[in-house]
């Protein structure tokens, strides 16, 4: 009986890696592609938004930093409140997607942790958005 149980589960956890790696690495090829494909997809998607939204955020300082202004304290003042706008925001994400998977209680915790990641992902890619604005308004009034 052990050695039915043990089988099992064996071949039960080489079909999911099995499954998991045929996971689309795109999200807007998941299609019907299974539950732990579609977190696992906007888990990676989550990931690459982030170290973009890193990228866009540095860009974003540097041409602040560089910019040739009148007042010098000026590009101090932007810095240290875009710092702090970051930081707000970053507080904001967590609370936001995080009450939106402690209210979602309907579903299995798979569907949760998809609905998690979702939401990291959107909010990375609106806050990238915000950020290339900031960025535009920067290097146009140099």
């Amino acid at each position: 009986m052990k050695r039915l149980v043990i089988l099992l589960l064996v071949s039960l956890a080489t079909n999911i890696s099995y499954a998991a790696s045929e996971c689309p690495e795109d999200i807007q090829k998941l299609g019907a592609a299974g539950e732990w494909c579609e977190e696992d997809a906007y888990d990676r998607a989550r990931i690459a938004a982030d170290k973009e939204l890193n990228i866009v955020y540095k860009r974003l300082i540097s041409s602040i930093q560089s910019t040739d202004r009148i007042n010098s304290n000026y590009n101090d003042e932007a810095i240290s409140e875009l710092r702090e706008a970051q930081r707000a925001w970053l507080v904001y994400f967590e609370k936001h997607c995080g009450s939106g998977y402690t209210i979602l209680t309907v579903g299995s915790p798979s569907t949760r942790m998809t609905s998690l990641q979702k939401c990291r992902y959107t909010k990375i890619k609106e806050r990238i958005n915000e950020l290339k604005t900031l960025y535009n308004w920067s290097e146009s009034s140099k």
